[in-house]
């Protein structure tokens, strides 16, 4: 089934979602893949998980953090590997990273 519709508080990462006029309708013929991608909101708003997580500041400022597939469990935390590559770059050397 879809993932459920949860706001998160400020600051708590969680899947990003968007819905609206841009939003597509659904999967022809397929109303299984239609509700994993589209789980719906209370008030009935269908709702596109994008595959991303991100958070929210106080002011509704949406900042992305990486892919939910790019993500691994280590000691008992959940670690993003842009997040790893980040800081492996933050102090310039190297320029690029990838974590596998």
């Amino acid at each position: 089934g879809a993932p459920a519709y949860r706001p998160c508080p400020p600051g708590t990462p969680g899947l990003i979602g968007t819905a609206g006029p841009h939003v597509f309708s659904g999967y022809r013929g397929a109303p299984d893949a239609t509700d994993r991608a589209l789980p719906l909101a209370p008030d009935g708003t269908p709702w596109l998980v994008t595959g991303d997580v991100g958070t929210l500041d106080d002011d509704g400022a949406l900042r992305f953090l990486g892919r939910a597939g790019d993500a691994v469990r280590s000691g008992g935390e959940t670690v993003r590997a842009a997040e790893v590559e980040g800081a492996v770059c933050a102090e310039g050397a190297p320029v690029e990273a990838c974590v596998v």
